[in-house]
């Protein structure tokens, strides 16, 4: 099927109009495709709570949210009874649609600099503000964080166990790992450097606390699970 072409009629740059709106005026999309979890959305509240509301919610000509779904959410949570909004009335509905969609899958494409993060943290730790308001799980502060003082050296009980060859691992073995949630997960992975590979959630029932995750990598001798 041939690509369609783009227009190549410029779109001059409209004019940016910050409102002040009714929270009630502001309309959630009904057929938003990202969920918010009751996580995120408290980590928003947390921040706009701390620092105000920096990020204007984008709204169509007719008040239906664009982008900044967990930002009404958060506001709703903390009671405000306004928040900032940004009309995007110039654009088409099928605009509309792909900007909704784009907003949210393009922040996917970003990562951390693993060797900025932490010095990042460790100089804002220095200062008297909890270290949760940037979105951090405790144990993902814990993984990113270098030589915070007072935290124990997770390799510290190695020191002098003896080198083994490559022959004297069996080339397979299994590991089961559970996480009580997928943050946990994700700074585990990145503290020991493996490749991520996929993940099962287990139900409550299995006698875990909250949800358990099992994750899948790649090793050196061999495939875990």
């Amino acid at each position: 099927m041939p690509a369609k072409a783009h227009s190549a009629k410029k779109r001059e740059t409209p004019a940016t109009v910050l409102e002040w709106r009714p929270v009630a005026e502001v309309i959630p999309y009904t057929k938003n495709p990202r969920l918010a979890p009751e996580a995120a959305i408290a980590k928003v509240a947390a921040s706009i709570r701390e620092f105000g509301f920096r990020q204007p919610i984008v709204v169509d000509g007719k008040g239906v949210v664009i982008a900044g779904h967990t930002r009404l959410a958060a506001a709703k949570q903390l009671g405000l009874e306004r928040v900032p909004v940004l009309v995007a009335a110039d654009l088409s509905p099928e605009q509309v649609k792909a900007y909704r969609l784009a907003d949210n899958r393009t922040a996917q494409e970003t990562t951390w600099d693993l060797t900025l993060l932490p010095i990042e943290l460790d100089e804002l730790a220095e200062f008297d503000l909890d270290l949760a308001l940037t979105g951090f799980e405790p144990a993902e502060l814990m993984a990113y964080r270098s030589g915070a003082p007072g935290e124990t050296d997770p390799y510290a009980e190695w020191d002098g166990m003896p080198d083994y060859e490559q022959d004297d691992l069996q080339s397979v073995f299994h590991v089961s790992v559970h996480f009580k949630s997928d943050t946990d997960a994700e700074a585990f992975f990145k503290l020991i450097g493996q490749e991520k590979r996929s993940y099962t959630w287990w139900p409550e029932s299995d006698g875990h606390v909250g949800s358990s995750l099992k994750r899948e990598w790649m090793s050196e001798g061999g495939e875990a699970t």
